[in-house]
């Protein structure tokens, strides 16, 4: 039997009460900026706006802010700022039932950033690089580990993926830093490639019952012994991600979309 699965092109005609032909482009805002009844675009989306978009007075565009969405109007495009006319808000229901925390063995950044954008788009919450035994690359301690493009990377996949959270992206944490915030989650996982039992992932998510999700995906050059030995001292659980090995970049896809399958279509959604 032959799957073919067809993506909808407009997946904006999720939105309540939204003439379906109207197109919008979505921007996250800060609080500071959000009024009542208006709103203020500023820095790169009023770039984004007025030079890439070319939006005119009137046009429609979405802000979010809070985690709420709001359709709104150009109502004035000034030297620095875009003010925006609130009409009303938008139901979006876009967001995981769980909070999904991505641990990632530090890894070039070229390779952070492509996964970072796509674990944004699927709906992770949170990114962690992670300095471990087997990382490629060393933090030179007297200069800081810019992360600045990834945080820029995360809100436009957000913005794309019709989210209205940003997946939170955090300055490199060593291992023993990793360990201690391993206690403010319900369910901590380890992708192991040499977990042979390969319904380990479903068994461990079928009877977690919590909103908070560590998943820890290793470096390039896998998890050193030792780390292996502080995981399971520290209860984490092993998980396989199937019965190929997969690269650090594509792991942290495949195990962020297995628990977004999972807690929005599997037995698990409460939709």
């Amino acid at each position: 039997m032959s799957l073919f699965i067809l993506i909808e092109k407009n997946h904006y005609l999720r939105y309540n009460n939204i003439d379906r032909e109207v197109v919008m482009q979505r921007y996250f805002i800060n609080e500071e900026d959000f009024f009542e009844t208006y709103a203020y675009i500023n820095g790169q989306d009023f770039h984004h706006i007025k030079n890439v978009m070319r939006m005119k007075e009137n046009d429609n565009v979405s802000i979010i802010v809070n985690s709420n969405e709001y359709f709104c109007k150009i109502e004035k495009i000034e030297k620095n700022t875009v003010k925006v006319s609130i009409i009303k808000k938008i139901i979006n229901n876009n967001e995981l039932q769980v909070k999904i925390t991505i641990a990632h063995g530090l890894v070039r950044r070229e390779k952070m950033e492509s996964v970072v954008k796509t674990i944004s788009e699927i709906g992770a919450y949170a990114y962690y690089p992670v300095i471990m035994q087997r990382s490629n690359i060393k933090l030179d301690k007297d200069k800081d580990f810019k992360m600045d493009r990834c945080k820029i990377i995360a809100k436009e996949a957000s913005e794309l993926a019709n989210r209205v959270e940003i997946t939170k992206v955090f300055q490199p944490i060593s291992f023993t830093q990793l360990l201690a915030k391993s206690v403010f989650f319900d369910l901590c996982l380890v992708a192991y490639e040499n977990e042979n039992k390969y319904d380990s992932f479903k068994k461990s998510l079928d009877e977690f019952s919590g909103k908070n999700i560590l998943m820890v995906i290793g470096p390039e050059g896998g998890i050193d012994e030792k780390e292996i030995i502080a995981f399971k001292n520290s209860n984490f659980k092993f998980v396989s991600l199937g019965k190929r090995i997969l690269s650090t970049i594509t792991a942290p896809v495949v195990a962020t979309s297995i628990l977004s399958f999972y807690f929005e279509n599997g037995e698990k959604n409460e939709y």
